[in-house]
């Protein structure tokens, strides 16, 4: 039989110094979640330690704490074409530029590849279909640079773009890029594109 969810929970954080950030019983809700809040330390590298404690129940888990630096460039992800179809590599054109402009030559580039089946539903009979990937699954990362012009041309090969033979659905691939350009200096950017079955099996 299932065992009644306990009415409160209680949580200690503390620092790898061990000191305490929060210590109380945080109350479980009607989802059987608990929600503390606490203010996270200043010293960046100084991660969190969580411990969990119900009855004889007991978790701990660690929480990585960095400072907050505003990004100095932005990055545009996009596919080369608005879509693909099995047995083609998709194409995906970055683009990295400082806001004052100038494209950020040289740039170190890590795109984790994320594949997912792609799913159509209707909001109603008149409206045209939405689609949404589903249950999107890490691939690989590939590593590439950036050119004079900020740019890269990344592809992704059709290896990685996994049909099941026995779920007659569309896929989807998704970039999720970090780009360095030296002194600790990153952007994050993402794009994605869906890969059709065509008409063969």
């Amino acid at each position: 039989r299932d065992e009644p969810c306990p009415c409160a929970v209680h949580v200690n954080v503390a620092t790898s110094q061990e000191d305490t950030v929060f210590d109380g019983d945080v109350p479980v809700n009607e989802f059987g979640t608990v929600l503390a809040d606490f203010r996270a330390p200043k010293t960046e590298g100084e991660g969190l330690y969580v411990t969990l404690s119900a009855g004889e129940y007991n978790d701990s888990f660690n929480i990585p704490v960095t400072a907050y630096r505003k990004p100095e460039f932005k990055i545009e992800v996009a596919p080369e074409k608005a879509t693909y179809y099995r047995g083609e590599a998709p194409r995906f054109k970055v683009k990295a530029n400082y806001f004052f402009g100038s494209p950020v030559a040289n740039a170190k580039i890590e795109a984790s590849v994320y594949g997912g089946d792609l799913w159509a539903w209707h909001d109603s009979v008149f409206d045209d279909p939405e689609e949404s990937s589903y249950d999107d699954e890490y691939m690989d990362t590939i590593e590439a640079t950036t050119d004079a012009n900020g740019e890269a041309i990344i592809e992704v090969p059709n290896s990685m773009v996994i049909f099941d033979p026995l779920n007659d659905v569309d896929r989807s691939v998704t970039l999720k890029l970090t780009v360095g350009a030296g002194n600790n200096r990153f952007a994050e950017g993402e794009g994605q594109v869906s890969i059709r079955r065509g008409s063969y099996d």
